[in-house]
């Protein structure tokens, strides 16, 4: 809320928001503010692969977890020594979890681990297994 005179103002929309109330100009949401009337705004924060640029080689096929502006990751004390193993089941719905030690909730997703071997090498097949993966901000 404002005091002292009613007010315009503008206030930049996040790009990572697909869901708001309101018209925008150039990103940008203009609001009449009334004074001693409180506003709220509440930009919608979807859970959403984010696929990196094929022209970076290094990050080629990969994807990121992000809520809003926050980027998530699987850490092994979460997920077992060999994330590396884990693959994210892209169809499957994300799942908020409790609210982490950083104030924002935690996510878990359906995946698939590739089951250990202790062959070096061994012929192609279907060596994944379910598992859920718990991603944190």
């Amino acid at each position: 809320s404002v005091s002292g005179a009613d007010i315009k103002i503008a206030v930049r929309v996040p790009e990572w928001c697909d869901k708001y109330e309101g018209k925008t100009d150039k990103g940008y949401m203009y609001l009449d503010l009334c004074e001693n009337k409180p506003v709220e705004l509440d930009f919608t924060m979807e859970t959403v692969l984010v696929e990196a640029n094929p022209l970076v080689i290094a990050d080629a096929g990969k994807y990121a977890v992000m809520r809003g502006p926050l980027v998530y990751c699987m850490e092994g004390v979460d997920n077992g020594s060999c994330i590396r193993d884990i693959r994210i089941d892209a169809d499957s719905k994300f799942i908020l979890g409790d609210v982490s030690e950083f104030g924002a909730p935690i996510i878990k997703i359906n995946a698939y681990r590739r089951k250990a071997t202790t062959k070096l090498y061994y012929p192609k097949a279907d060596n994944y297994e379910k598992t859920v993966a718990t991603l944190i901000p």
